[in-house]
């Protein structure tokens, strides 16, 4: 009889508890067709269309108690027939593998694989527009107190299980640190970060690392139907390539008006290029941000600060969506892209000029259901000379780049507690 009771306690203590928990097995199925024509560079006369369908796939596990949450997310990505039908090469990932827990009220602790998105993303983004996405291995610590948000994250990276030494081998960051607090109020928010990446240098051939130290401030007021909002990052520190001392700069200013079923946007910002007559390196690299939701879809400039040949950019951008029902969303953005700092040509010795063409997004998204959706997109951009001497390409064509992409998300099991 005692063994029952034993036994009988065992079970009542196991069901209390799963009682509380909460189990989920979602996925994510998410096909797109791509039809390219100039896209990331200006098309030139010899240019042929590309077009291909690729796919993200993924499996999630998910656990939540009242101490405890964990994710573990599997995907594969792929192009459709970049293998053979008959291939059994191995091609699964791991996308997030995290555990957080909360042992105090307000308080939690996140070690594992898992994205870092803060703030606006023009730093720390997902990434979500590429297939593979962007995942850290690193430790957040988080503290959310009422309408405030701390956050203290840090990783350290390697390559392998070594006996001795730190070298790292990867083109990345080795060692990240990020300080990153937010207020928000019912007018106003305030965030502010301080972050530091380390990377491995490429001129002493040892495994000393040069540290880059980025720090900014955003604001965002909302009156009524308005919203403006403004940024302010600098960076300073050592560059891993030549170790010479970093003065850079990047700003953001802009403001939003919702009416009905519109909403207007306009958004102006600077990233500072590289001074040719300074002996400090000028140019802002946005560190790890979600950039094709920033800088236009046709992505000529996701690669910081390289993509404008370290000339900086100045980007405008005005857009209009509408919502003629619940499910449906049309916008239309336009774009205009500048140097910020006039760059050398290679090949003649030049000084180009700054002007770097003109961009048009059109996007429409229907809502099938809450775990269903369909995105089409079409994008024009204009070349101009000056983009052609970095870039290359014919300036007398239309670059396009046409994608319909379907997103499915369905949740096989679910289990709530109470």
């Amino acid at each position: 009889m005692p063994m029952v009771r034993n036994v009988l306690l065992i079970l009542l203590l196991a069901n209390s508890f799963l009682v509380r928990a909460q189990f989920e097995l979602n996925a994510q199925i998410r096909p797109r067709t791509e039809l390219r024509n100039g896209y990331r560079f200006p098309a030139g006369e010899s240019s042929e269309l590309a077009f291909f369908v690729s796919q993200r796939t993924r499996l999630s596990f998910l656990y939540n108690d009242t101490m405890l949450d964990a994710n573990i997310t599997l995907q594969d990505v792929r192009v459709w027939g970049d293998e053979t039908i008959a291939s059994d090469n191995p091609g699964l990932g791991i996308a997030m593998a995290y555990a957080t827990l909360r042992p105090f009220k307000d308080f939690s602790v996140r070690a594992g694989r898992q994205e870092i998105s803060l703030g606006d993303q023009r730093l720390f983004g997902m990434a979500e527009w590429r297939q593979a996405a962007r995942s850290h291995d690193a430790l957040w610590v988080r503290w959310q107190p009422g309408k405030y948000d701390v956050s203290a994250i840090g990783a350290f990276n390697q390559n392998a299980e070594r006996l001795g030494s730190t070298s790292y081998g990867l083109n990345q960051y080795k060692a990240l640190g990020i300080l990153y607090a937010k207020r928000e109020g019912a007018l106003l928010d305030v965030d502010g970060i301080m972050a530091a990446d380390g990377i491995q240098n490429l001129y002493s051939g040892g495994s000393e690392t040069d540290w880059r130290y980025t720090t900014g401030l955003n604001v965002a007021v909302d009156i009524a139907s308005f919203k403006l909002f403004a940024g302010q990052h600098i960076q300073r520190g050592t560059r891993f390539i030549d170790r010479k001392d970093i003065r850079a700069f990047m700003g953001v200013a802009g403001a939003s008006y919702s009416f009905g079923k519109w909403r207007f946007n306009f958004t102006t910002e600077v990233l500072s290029g590289r001074d040719s007559t300074s002996e400090d390196y000028t140019a802002f690299d946005n560190l790890y941000a979600s950039r094709h939701r920033f800088f236009g879809y046709m992505d000529y400039f996701v690669s910081f600060p390289f993509d404008p040949d370290e000339g900086g950019l100045q980007h405008t951008q005005l857009s209009a969506a509408y919502r003629p029902a619940p499910q449906h969303t049309i916008e239309l953005t336009g774009h205009s892209f500048y140097l910020e700092e006039r760059v050398r040509d290679a090949a003649t010795g030049v000084l180009t000029g700054k002007e770097l063409g003109q961009e048009l997004d059109l996007l429409y998204t229907f809502d099938m259901r809450s775990d269903i959706s369909v995105t089409f997109g079409h994008s024009l951009y204009w070349s101009t000379d000056d983009l052609a001497l970095i870039k290359g390409g014919d300036p007398s064509i239309v670059n396009h780049f046409t994608y319909l992409m379907l997103d499915v998300r369905p949740v096989f099991f679910r289990s709530k507690g109470k």
